[in-house]
């Protein structure tokens, strides 16, 4: 009997065991199985609600690169907070594609960042052969992976195609490992719309943990096996010593071991609620529980031999009580013959004393009828009592000491400082990150803040501390705190902690370090008010451009009626020359918001800083020395694709920035070189990986203190003095760097100097020829007439007044149905469109587009201050677009015209924005 009690209790302990290791894996199966339904139904309901067709947005996000591949553009690509999109080489992205790849691109963007549990991705297959995922790891998996990839061949999609999963519910992967990430298995959940299989929601969920666990973590003698329902062994003792290699294919399937073999039998056997099984074929118990989601059975082995061990050994020491019983119960049979009192009342008090000393085994006299025989019988109850409360203390005793070692692992190992303070301050507890933070000095526990603290953080903290104990509830505060790991920003939750008796005995906090999302919401709210900043300046800069194209034209009109009268032009002179530099400050305001005209060409950033370097010299005064390094320059070319002239004015204003924070004179350092930055690099810049050209201009001046260089970016932002600078200098480098998908990175002390380093992408191609601009203007030829399309009545007029000047027939529209009616009603040829980009109604490009309905031979001349991406892309103008600029002079203006009306695309020169200009 004790040795089959013994049994039992073994095999209740690995049924135990197994049944809660399987609970608490399956846990991360159902929920994963549970996202993934509502990531399906919400791809169902978002795709119903976009309608018909994707529009614009999918080239604005997506294009195809060299390699014939569909992926994000360059703004987002491999940004590991952004979501992507590979498509494979040859795909045809038809609208309904097209709209299918936006909407899973915009769920997992949405649903990515907040996903926890141990998945690395989350991502959206579709049938089509392309993949929208949210994957931070590995955000450039895009670039990485073969672009004729068929992802019809991937496990991870064909185990939710209706061949392999007819169900139509969530499906798992085997077991498996990439250089991308660890142990994972993934979770497939078909997304079927009108019978058709559109697309599998995806999870790659990690599974180091299971392996980790299912290694080390196992009852004494024993080990876990983890086997699928097919037949193929998850984790055993044969993958033990291999599961860390990242190139080894889990192949092996139980049907290839007998003992195996007949352990996946007998799992696949058991009944609702049995949970053990005896393989005779390897003399093994086995504890069975069935891991929902992946369908995986969880076994934990238990030799047969060491079962009978454990049982035997109690067995055969009740075989040699029983005979030592029997001896006794000879003895006393032949001392009651002798003595019938006083024997049996020596052999109760010996059992007395052997009682009191522990020993429960001594043998009592309870066969007598008499007074010594109750006797012995109470003493025979009182052992047995003794006895079953010595076993119920000795299991308390074993779980407290489980308990406490599982408190003990949670302070050990949660990210969160966790302290316990009497009332008096003092600390009683703290965790193993408490003393990351502040040294691991055990004489810190029974001090106070003030003894290892700053007295200012001190005495915040203790005046919280005061707070919660005189409130009596949970408080959580904000703390600043400065520790031997650097100072941070911490949520702290403290709560009072009650005696045994009930009244107030401590403290209890939690802290959290939140110093990192701090720093991110400082980011975000200055780039919030850079972009603000930018709004505001491009819609004032729009507004003057149109006062400046009046303002040129009818002082240039004026100059010509007044010839001969000296002092009139002297004046309008006056004139032109502030409309000239308001027209500057207007585009400086126009390339900080990223609202100027962008003329996009590849061309080689080391040759315009040799250009420069003469101008550089006039504009810098003898005392400062102009040094180019070349350390870390191989003398390459040094190739970018940008606005040539945006790029120019960047130097230009670097330079006077660095001229003017040198008054005695000093140096001017300009160094360029390539770097290629990796997913790992260190300067923490918002920059996708990859080859970039670095341009950077030191100083040796003034410098600059913290508070300054945070806000240097700032446009209208000086420290000089009134009337010694706009402010917008490097406002201007911000914006062009900006609008070139650079960034901007400042390193600067007081008395030491200024580096300003400036990130560009690097660009792939040659540079295009430079054409020189011609000084000849040439009017109109006989017959040549040009319609006038603008909704701003005075700009329309004077712009009509300087073409008729210029010998121009012009007629003029203010809107575009106003233009329709004067083209039907006009006999004669029109050949040129003078056209605003932005109008009431129908916009430049839209009215353009049914003239030539009506005039097929007609040139188009758009003009623009500047162009609002939101209603008029430059894509949709097409490649051949001509644009001029506001506010522009009679000389821009009739060299464009004549430009245009001959087909003579820049030859106005850089002034007049010729070809394709691209607005980013």
């Amino acid at each position: 009997m004790v040795s089959a009690r013994l049994e039992r209790e073994s095999l209740e302990t690995i049924e135990n065991y197994a049944l809660e290791r399987g609970r608490h894996e399956q846990e991360l199966f159902v929920q994963t199985e549970a996202i993934q339904a509502q990531l399906a139904a919400e791809f169902e309901a978002a795709l119903a609600r976009r309608g018909e067709g994707a529009g614009p947005e999918f080239t604005e996000r997506f294009f195809e690169d060299e390699r014939g591949v569909t992926r994000n553009r360059a703004s987002t690509f491999g940004d590991p907070g952004r979501a992507q999109l590979w498509a494979r080489r040859g795909v045809e992205l038809d609208p309904e594609l097209q709209r299918e790849l936006l909407v899973g691109h915009d769920l997992v963007q949405r649903y990515g960042p907040g996903l926890s549990l141990r998945s690395l991705n989350i991502y959206v297959v579709n049938s089509a052969n392309a993949i929208t995922y949210y994957w931070p790891s590995a955000a450039d998996w895009a670039t990485g992976v073969d672009p004729d990839l068929d992802l019809h061949d991937e496990e991870f999609f064909a185990v939710g195609t209706p061949a392999r999963d007819p169900s139509r519910e969530p499906a798992w992967t085997r077991m498996y490992r990439d250089h991308y990430g660890p142990w994972m298995v993934s979770c497939e959940t078909p997304i079927d719309i009108g019978g058709r299989h559109v697309a599998n929601v995806g999870m790659d969920i990690t599974l180091d943990e299971l392996v980790e666990s299912s290694v080390n973590e196992t009852l004494p003698g024993t080990h876990n096996l983890i086997i699928r329902e097919d037949g193929r062994l998850i984790m055993g003792p044969e993958l033990y010593a291999d599961h860390g290699d990242a190139s080894l294919d889990i192949e092996i399937r139980a049907s290839e071991h007998p003992g195996l073999a007949e352990t996946l039998r007998l799992a696949r056997s058991l009944g609702p609620g049995e949970h053990l099984a005896f393989n005779a074929v390897t003399d093994e118990y086995l504890a069975i529980t069935r891991i929902a989601g992946p369908g995986w059975f969880l076994i934990v082995v238990l030799p047969g031999d060491l079962v009978r061990a454990r049982a035997s050994g109690p067995t055969k020491i009740v075989l040699a009580l029983g005979v030592v019983s029997l001896l006794f119960e000879f003895l006393l049979v032949f001392l009651v013959l002798r003595r019938n009192v006083g024997d049996p009342l020596a052999e109760l008090t010996a059992a007395s004393e052997a009682l009191a000393r522990g020993e429960r085994d001594a043998p009592l006299p309870t066969r007598r009828d008499d007074e010594l025989g109750d006797l012995a019988a109470a003493f025979g109850r009182m052992r047995d009592t003794v006895e079953l409360k010595t076993h119920e203390l000795v299991a308390e005793v074993e779980a407290r000491r489980e308990g406490e070692a599982l408190l003990q692992a949670i302070l050990d190992h949660t990210p969160a400082v966790i302290f316990i303070k009497d009332l008096e301050g003092r600390y009683l507890l703290t965790n193993r990150r408490w003393h990351e933070l502040f040294g691991n000095r055990p004489e810190l526990e029974g001090l106070s803040d003030v003894d290892f603290l700053p007295p200012a953080v001190a005495e915040r903290m203790q005046a919280n501390d005061r707070e919660v104990l005189l409130a009596g509830e949970p408080m959580q505060f904000e703390e600043r705190v400065v520790s031997d790991a650097g100072e941070g920003t911490y949520i702290t939750v403290k709560f009072p902690l009650p005696s045994p008796t009930g009244e107030l005995g401590a403290l209890c906090g939690i802290a959290t370090d939140i110093s990192a999302r701090i720093e991110l919401e400082d980011q975000l709210r200055h780039s919030q008010k850079m972009d603000a900043l930018g709004q505001l300046a491009g819609g004032v800069a729009h507004d003057f451009n149109n006062l400046l194209t009046v303002i040129f034209g009818q002082s240039e009109l004026l100059v010509a009626e007044l010839e001969g009268n000296a002092e009139a032009q002297e004046d309008l002179g006056v004139v032109l020359e502030a409309a000239e530099r308001a027209r500057w400050l207007t585009g400086q305001l126009l390339a900080f918001s990223r609202r100027e005209l962008y003329n996009a060409e590849v061309f080689d950033l080391r040759e315009v800083v040799e250009q420069s370097r003469s101008l550089l010299r006039r504009l810098l005064s003898e005392d400062i020395e102009i040094a180019l390094s070349e350390d870390g320059d191989d003398g390459e070319p040094l190739m970018i694709r940008a606005d040539r002239g945006q790029v120019e004015q960047l130097l230009l204003n670097l330079a006077t920035n660095a001229r003017d924070a040198m008054p005695e004179g000093g140096r001017l350092g300009l160094a360029l070189r390539r770097i290629v930055l990796d997913a790992d690099d260190e300067r923490g810049l918002a920059l996708a990986p990859g080859p970039h050209v670095l341009l950077s201009v030191s100083d040796t001046g003034v410098g600059m203190d913290e508070a300054t260089r945070a806000r240097a970016m700032e446009p209208f932002f000086t420290t000089k003095a009134a009337g010694r600078g706009t402010g917008l200098g490097l406002a201007i480098v911000y914006g062009v760097a900006k609008q070139t998908g650079g960034v901007i990175d400042i390193d600067s002390a007081l008395g030491v100097g200024t580096r300003i380093d400036v990130y560009l992408p690097e660009a792939k191609g040659a540079a295009k020829p430079r054409v020189e601009a011609s000084d000849e203007l040439e009017g109109a030829r006989p017959g040549e007439t040009v319609l006038v399309l603008e909704d701003s009545e005075v700009v329309g007029r004077v712009t009509a007044r300087s073409l008729e000047n210029f010998g121009y027939t012009v007629l003029l529209a203010s809107d575009g149905r106003q233009a329709l009616e004067r083209v039907r009603a006009y006999p004669g040829t029109i050949d040129l469109l003078l056209s605003d980009i932005l109008m009431p109604g129908l916009s430049g490009p839209d009215a353009a587009a049914e003239l030539r309905k009506l005039r097929p031979e007609l040139a188009v001349l758009y003009m623009t201050g500047h162009i609002d991406d939101e209603r008029v892309s430059i894509e949709a103008l097409g490649a051949d677009a001509e644009i001029l600029p506001k506010p522009f002079r009679q000389a821009e203006l009739a060299a464009r015209v004549r430009a245009a009306l001959d087909g003579k695309a820049g030859k106005a020169g850089r002034g007049a924005q010729a070809g394709r200009s691209e607005s980013v």
